[in-house]
């Protein structure tokens, strides 16, 4: 199957094994705006981790509408049916208040199979990393990894051998309240020779599954505050803290169109202008002839 180039947006053996696994024993003839429609649906119920099944589900169809038309250009079909793609729902800015962030820390705090999750939440909320590249992270240069540079405060998102792509990880300064909690993890963990930041058991974490979801339980979070909401609130912080968007845009690795769409109303100054400004009382003949071309 033909999977289009979506750079580190999606998993192309997942697309393909998702969509065979629906689609199997079905034909060209069956893809319709109904069953379009049915994976839709189906597609968001798999989505792991929180994460938002919507797009995911649509950029399986794109997949599959890629397949079709290369399977057409090689071999004719008598018949091109036509994808339907659902637009994905609004983007999430499910965002943490510092109080929220502190109760979901003596949380992980008093539960041994969840402590890891601290040093996560800490450096998701300080830096806007997504969780992946926190996962990643480890205490020296690597390849394959980001790493943590306490000598210049800097933070690596990604491994010197990896390129960036359409997730950009730039690297980032270490925020202040942060950079102490780093020299003490790291002076832990050099101390039994552990190299990963994030880790359980001495062995690093490659996925959350089962403590993340405890954590929110016993938190009384629901299952809107995912992962990613840490990426969120970092964000949302930063604006309205009132720092610039362009400025934020750098620092999260986010397009400032993106941030403007999704977070924007957290800034300050938001429409502050606009709901401020009265309309004149009377509109002089003279300007309104101007306005209307007289």
């Amino acid at each position: 199957m033909h999977v289009p180039d979506l750079g580190e947006q999606a998993n192309p053996r997942r697309h393909v094994r998702d969509l065979v696994e629906w689609w199997a024993g079905k034909t060209v003839a069956d893809v319709k705006g109904k069953s379009c429609r049915e994976y839709f649906e189906w597609r968001k119920t798999r989505a792991a981790y929180g994460a938002k099944g919507d797009t995911t589900a649509s950029r399986d169809l794109a997949t599959l509408r890629a397949a079709i038309r290369l399977w057409h250009k090689e071999h004719t079909l008598s018949m091109v049916p036509v994808v339907s793609i659902p637009e994905p729902s609004d983007p999430r800015d499910e965002w943490l208040t510092r109080d929220q962030v502190a109760h979901l820390l003596r949380v992980v705090r008093n539960r041994p199979k969840s402590a890891h999750l601290a040093r996560l939440i800490l450096i998701g909320v300080y830096s806007g990393t997504r969780s992946g590249a926190i996962l990643s992270l480890r205490w020296m240069p690597s390849t394959d990894g980001g790493w943590i540079d306490l000598e210049h405060d800097l933070m690596y998102r990604r491994g010197r051998g990896k390129s960036e792509t359409k997730k950009r990880t730039p690297p980032v300064r270490i925020h202040a309240r942060l950079l102490p909690h780093l020299r003490r993890w790291r002076e832990e963990d050099v101390a039994r020779g552990i190299t990963h930041v994030i880790h359980f058991n001495q062995r690093p974490v490659k996925k959350l599954r089962n403590s993340w979801d405890s954590a929110r339980e016993i938190a009384n979070f629901d299952q809107h505050f995912v992962l990613h909401s840490f990426r969120h609130t970092a964000t949302t912080w930063m604006l309205q803290a009132g720092v610039p968007i362009w400025e934020v845009s750098g620092y999260v690795g986010m397009s400032v169109k993106t941030i403007e769409k999704v977070y924007g109303h957290h800034c300050p100054d938001y429409q502050n202008k606009a709901a401020s400004a009265i309309a004149p009382k009377r509109v002089p003949r003279r300007s309104f002839a101007r306005m209307i071309g007289e």
